[in-house]
């Protein structure tokens, strides 16, 4: 009498105690020597492995006859504390070649649980073993079709696992196997389809569509499309892919009437909203977003409307800068709103004020403070002639250099905060100016104070001195660290914007400052 695998479902693994601590080491390392003479493997693998099972060799729990005890001792059938038997470990390890000879041996170890629900076919997964899945496929399909429908105490299948850990390969040859098995969702809902989209891994997402490409038209649970998650998940990457292949799809909506551009604003998807709008894409994609970027959904809100109602500034200025280039107006929902423009101009929120007057006031205090020190200089000046006292050492002029660029950084810093109330310049950026010559004038600031006490200190106390100005100028690195990442963007848009002159001015701005603090440092090393 034979059984398959999915006539019981509460077949229970063959495992017989716990696992010998040199079998369990043997496993991990892969030493075919000790594992091959104490487990009785074959020295081949078998070409074929019988697709089902002999009742005999099932455990029963209820069984206590000697020949059924002595199974379920066996070494082959033992498992760790937690549950591994060899074919867990042997997967998990790339151990491949013994993996399959012992599931030649025993194929029902295949279905094995540890103490987490997991299977041997979810450890391959999750380390992305396709070499293992493509030889175990190949001699038993069917045994490995049925061990595909395990799931672990999360409700994770093996293809969950493989397209949570991006193994795109993996994916493809489960989904081969069982097409279905796309299909099953866990505890949270998510099936392994839904779990690549959320992931944003182009790749897995390929490998899925490459078996079947009509996934891309699949309804999740929530009436959402692919496209419309991947919006929703700020994956600009995704969403182009979908645009580009499988441009159909792409235009489809929810059942709400919305797009993906609708997604993207409730959600504050930056990136997709942004990247779809301000940057160059091919004719087509282009000439979708024009279709959608304005579209109303059932309730007749378009995504400016939607971004209006999250508060999303940023999103409702990308849009709307898109609808100006291209010359269209704004639509009205049914109830006959248009969206807030002075919201889009004026983006100002409280917390934005907030910090508006923290940027004021700090870089008031730091004009004040380089204005003072620049004439109560360390040292002090000489009697005779009034010339500072430390004014020929290296460390000195640092300080110099370091103070007048703070209290210059601080003056504009000031400056662009008076033209924040300026309603001329409210659409400006005048706030991000602000915002960024204050942390550079408090950098500036710091490198300054750290200089002045290493000049006064040194003649004092040389141990002293250093520690004050290396203290001081690693608390200042972090945002010279920032400063190379905002030069980065700047010189890409510098690139981009030759024909903007404020964006060029930013740009020089920040490349003299590097050069100059550079410079400070140089000075205080010498």
């Amino acid at each position: 009498m034979a059984i398959s695998f999915s006539q019981k479902n509460e077949i229970l693994p063959k495992l017989c105690g716990v696992m010998p601590v040199d079998l369990f080491k043997a496993a991990i390392k892969g030493d075919d020597d000790v594992l091959i003479h104490r487990l009785g493997l074959p020295p081949e693998v078998r070409d074929e492995i019988p697709v089902t099972i002999e009742a005999a060799d099932i455990p029963d729990s209820q069984n206590t006859e000697p020949e059924h005890q002595t199974v379920i001792e066996s070494e082959l059938g033992s498992a760790t504390r937690s549950g591994e038997n060899f074919l867990h470990l042997l997967l998990a390890g790339r151990h491949n070649n013994l993996a399959m000879k012992i599931f030649s041996k025993d194929a029902s170890l295949l279905k094995a649980r540890n103490k987490k629900l997991e299977t041997p076919l979810h450890y391959a997964s999750r380390v992305g073993n396709e070499e293992a899945i493509r030889d175990l496929i190949r001699l038993a399909p069917s045994v490995i079709k049925d061990a595909l429908g395990e799931k672990n105490k999360n409700g994770d299948t093996a293809l969950h696992l493989a397209a949570k850990n991006h193994h795109g390969v993996m994916v493809a040859e489960l989904m081969k196997l069982d097409p279905e098995a796309v299909h099953n969702n866990n505890k949270q809902g998510f099936s392994p389809w839904y779990i690549a989209i959320l992931e944003g891994n182009t790749s897995v997402v390929k490998a899925m569509l490459d078996v079947n490409d009509d996934l891309t038209g699949t309804q999740f649970s929530d009436g959402t499309l692919p496209v419309h998650a991947a919006a929703r998940m700020n994956c600009r990457e995704l969403v182009e892919y979908f645009l580009k292949e499988y441009p159909n799809d792409a235009l489809l909506l929810d059942h709400r009437g919305r797009n993906l551009f609708h997604f993207a604003a409730e959600q504050n998807s930056m990136c997709v909203v942004c990247g779809l709008t301000q940057v160059d894409v091919s004719h087509e994609i282009n000439k979708m977003v024009d279709e959608m970027i304005n579209a109303r959904d059932y309730e007749g809100n378009t995504p400016l409307h939607i971004a209006e109602m999250k508060g999303h500034r940023c999103i409702m200025s990308d849009i709307w800068n898109k609808l100006n280039k291209d010359g269209k107006k704004l639509l009205p929902n049914q109830k006959g709103k248009k969206p807030n423009i002075y919201m889009i101009e004026n983006r100002r929120s409280s917390k934005s004020l907030e910090i508006n007057q923290v940027i004021g006031l700090g870089a008031v205090l730091i004009t004040t403070l380089a204005f003072g020190a620049a004439f109560t200089i360390p040292g002090g000046y000489n009697a005779a002639n009034g010339t500072p006292v430390l004014g020929r050492r290296y460390a000195f002029k640092a300080f110099v250099v370091a103070n007048t660029l703070a209290f210059v950084q601080a003056f504009a810093s000031v400056g662009y905060v008076v033209i924040l109330d300026d309603p001329i310049f409210r659409s400006s950026n005048a706030f991000q100016y602000a915002e960024w010559l204050f942390a550079s004038a408090a950098r500036c600031m710091i490198a300054a104070f750290g200089l002045g006490s290493y000049v006064t200190l040194a003649g004092v106390s040389m141990p002293m001195a250093i520690i004050v100005l290396v203290v001081s100028l690693l608390t200042a690195l972090p945002t010279g660290i920032l400063l190379l990442w905002v030069l980065e963007k700047f010189f890409e848009w510098a690139l981009k914007w030759t024909s903007s002159g404020t964006h060029f001015w930013v740009f020089l701005l920040a490349v003299t400052n590097l050069l100059i603090f550079m410079f400070i440092f140089c000075l205080a090393f010498l």
